[in-house]
């Protein structure tokens, strides 16, 4: 079987347009939430995840999701997670992509905020 070259970049394109879904899914704020069921729905049932988190620790999705869940109704108040790079290769029917994102969490935070005194004064 041949591949022909725009079969293979109609699948770099739908893999690409997979991997923005998912990042953009779980991005919340108050005023809106994430796309819990729109990320989970991209996985076979029995999908392993790794996050960001560490120590590494596979889960299942709904772990992953229960996790981030808990995250969003406590400790982070938003979250913004973007593609910032992505790699793909196509090898007959057999695609392998790698993607790093850039993730912004806004904390709750217990700590005050600090003012910033004597800034711009040569400290």
């Amino acid at each position: 079987m041949s591949v022909h070259r725009n079969d293979t970049r109609t699948d770099v394109d739908a893999i690409k347009a997979l991997i923005a879904r998912q990042f953009a899914s779980l991005n919340w704020t108050p005023q809106k939430p994430a796309r819990w069921d729109s990320f989970a729905a991209d996985f076979f049932p029995g999908a392993t995840l790794y996050p960001a988190a560490r120590p590494a620790n596979c889960q299942a999705v709904q772990g992953f999701l229960e996790w981030m869940k808990d995250l969003a109704g406590s400790k982070m108040r938003s979250f913004t997670e973007k593609v910032s790079s992505q790699e793909i290769h196509v090898f007959g029917n057999v695609a392998v992509a790698v993607a790093a994102c850039e993730m912004i969490g806004g904390l709750l935070c217990c700590v005050p905020p600090v003012p910033l005194k004597g800034l711009g004064r040569g400290l």
